[in-house]
């Protein structure tokens, strides 16, 4: 592996400056990434004005929150204009150095399959100084029909014939869908390391809980601060299409979030779980359900917001 080959990042944003920030600054002294996408789904001038510091990156906003899957959907699409090798998918709180990229660029070369198409590193947190693995991986390559696009490095053939996420699912199991499309096509691969890190302090860490199972209050309060009603709703019926038009998995999925929706107790849980149901199964797609809030650096931070 040399440094001959171009990396373009697609990052979707919303109200996290302070992480987007020391990201883009990592990129501009980078030796494999020629281009970073940054989609903002907040539509902010501040956010605007961070990007727009960085020769490397370029800005996109519609004007509305279009949800990871049509941010990714429109990086993806602009990403074709410009000359790159691979394509990275980051969240916009990940830590990355250029040591590490090289050793992801680096498994396309050591795994000997011509049909990869993308590999899935591994991602932690650090939890009261402790270091825990939030999306393990085996100690040896492992090929796969599903992953989270967090760190999701991909080839550029992949973007050429068309693979997208769906943009009709808004938020939830969208990471999901895109790498079972991309495994009809090409192999798709769990990589040992690198190990990418997301700071615990953003809702990325917080999702990996210690509560007890037997803890059931504390299991009921960290399940509703994790996944609010809203969200329920779309991981309900996203998982649901996901079943009926790309693989059964999905439908294992749906099961466990309307069981652990009525399980938590909570009639807004519930309600959400069950109409979620009943657009999953009228096939619904789209923004039906607003967010109350996605999570900012100020929220994270302790902060009132406004």
């Amino acid at each position: 592996m040399n440094n001959c080959y171009k990396i373009c990042t697609g990052i979707t944003t919303f109200h996290r400056n302070l992480f987007l920030e020391g990201l883009l600054q990592e990129f501009e002294i980078s030796t494999y990434i020629a281009k970073s996408i940054i989609f903002d789904n907040s539509s902010s001038s501040e956010t605007y004005n961070v990007v727009n510091q960085y020769d490397k990156t370029l800005y996109l906003a519609s004007g509305i929150n279009e949800g990871p899957a049509g941010a990714v959907y429109t990086i993806l699409e602009k990403s074709l204009e410009f000359e790159w090798d691979y394509f990275w998918i980051l969240d916009d709180d990940m830590i990355i150095d250029n040591e590490k990229v090289k050793v992801l660029l680096d498994w396309f070369y050591i795994i000997k399959d011509k049909g990869i198409g993308a590999v899935s590193p591994p991602l932690f947190t650090c939890i009261n100084g402790k270091v825990v693995i939030t999306h393990p991986r085996k100690e040896k390559p492992m090929k796969v029909k599903m992953t989270n696009w967090s760190g999701l490095l991909i080839k550029r053939e992949v973007v050429q014939i068309g693979v997208r996420p769906d943009p009709d699912l808004f938020f939830g199991w969208e990471d999901s869908d895109f790498a079972l499309n991309i495994s009809k096509h090409f192999s798709l691969y769990h990589v040992p390391y690198p190990a990418f890190e997301i700071p615990f302090n953003t809702q990325s860490g917080i999702n990996y809980s210690s509560v007890h199972p037997l803890n059931l209050l504390g299991w009921r309060l960290n399940r509703n601060a994790r996944m609010p009603w809203w969200k329920t709703y779309y991981y309900v019926r996203n998982t649901l299409i996901v079943g009926r038009k790309r693989h059964w998995i999905g439908y294992i999925f749906t099961l466990r979030y309307i069981v652990s929706s009525i399980a938590c107790l909570d009639i807004k849980q519930i309600r959400c779980a069950f109409k979620g149901l009943v657009d999953g199964i009228l096939l619904i797609h789209g923004k039906i359900i607003n967010p109350v809030k996605f999570y900012s650096e100020e929220m994270k931070l302790g902060i009132n917001s406004k």
